[in-house]
């Protein structure tokens, strides 16, 4: 017999920080929520999964009203997959949805999946590329469609595990000439992007390939058509990693992460927080 679960949505005052109230959403299952986008509307786009002993995971959207309350709710699920998760959902400037995550094959590898989230409904599209192994995020691009950021899951070429940076149309098709990749002899991982001045972007992760710790920030320029145009590390001698990153409204960027550099035994890690310039020169840091 499947166990039921409650999954809370707090509603949050915008002003004060306070919680308003809080929805509750019980279901029959293991469930959970992974990622919000509120829409042009006022409304907003939730998605996540349902787990069930007899189908396993399947993707969960719903759209709800500032009070939580339903007004779509759809289980896409794959014919072939095992599970069916989405992880991350992104609204671009002509209100287009697009939700990103992978759907886990019985056979050998994992797909990445993306669910375009329509008005009544949804439809799904495969990308059956076992190199792209797992997405992380999903942003809205410069001019229109998305960009979706991962890392990959099988060796490639005698690497670990590089990053990757594809676009995709508002449906989720590919764009340009497929995934880029970044990365050396070690592990690379990319957490966050954000859409720079000059119509590029800027990407923050981890990587154990260059700098000078165990692992370090790794930062990444890239032009429009994803054409790397500089990366930098940062980092003590210990393990450091990027989570996030924003593009600063004077130029620069301001980068969020966590490393051990700060004691020489440090059981865990402290937050840090880093600014640069547009050329990836550190300019201040906090931890």
């Amino acid at each position: 017999m499947d166990k039921w679960t409650t999954i809370f949505l707090p509603i949050v005052d915008e002003k004060t920080g306070q919680e308003k109230f809080r929805k509750a959403y019980p279901k029959s299952a293991d469930a959970g929520f992974r990622s919000i986008v509120q829409n042009f509307d006022g409304t907003y786009t939730i998605v996540g999964y349902q787990n069930t002993a007899r189908e396993g995971k399947n993707g969960w959207v719903l759209k709800v009203d500032q009070n939580g309350k339903i007004l779509l709710e759809d289980q896409p699920r794959s014919k072939e997959g095992r599970d069916d998760v989405l992880l991350d959902v992104a609204i671009d400037a002509k209100g287009n949805i697009l939700a990103a995550g992978y759907q886990r094959h019985k056979t050998k590898f994992n797909a990445l999946w993306l669910v375009q989230v329509g008005s009544d409904g949804t439809s799904g599209k495969v990308i059956n590329d076992a190199a792209l192994g797992f997405v992380n995020t999903i942003v809205p691009a410069h001019e229109g469609g998305f960009v979706l950021l991962g890392n990959t899951e099988q060796f490639k070429a005698g690497q670990i595990e590089d990053a990757w940076v594809l676009k995709v149309s508002k449906e989720g098709d590919q764009l340009g000439s497929g995934p880029k990749y970044f990365g050396d002899k070690g592990y690379q991982d990319i957490q966050d992007i954000t859409p720079t001045l000059d119509g590029g972007y800027a990407i923050a992760g981890v990587t154990t390939s260059k700098g000078q710790g165990l692992a370090d920030m790794w930062v990444l320029k890239v032009d429009r058509n994803l054409r790397l145009q500089w990366e930098r590390t940062f980092g003590s001698t210990k393990e450091d990693a990027a989570q996030s990153i924003i593009a600063l409204q004077h130029g620069g960027f301001a980068i969020l992460g966590q490393g051990k550099g700060h004691l020489a035994s440090a059981p865990t890690t402290q937050l840090q927080l880093l600014i640069i310039d547009d050329k990836g020169i550190e300019l201040d840091a906090t931890s």
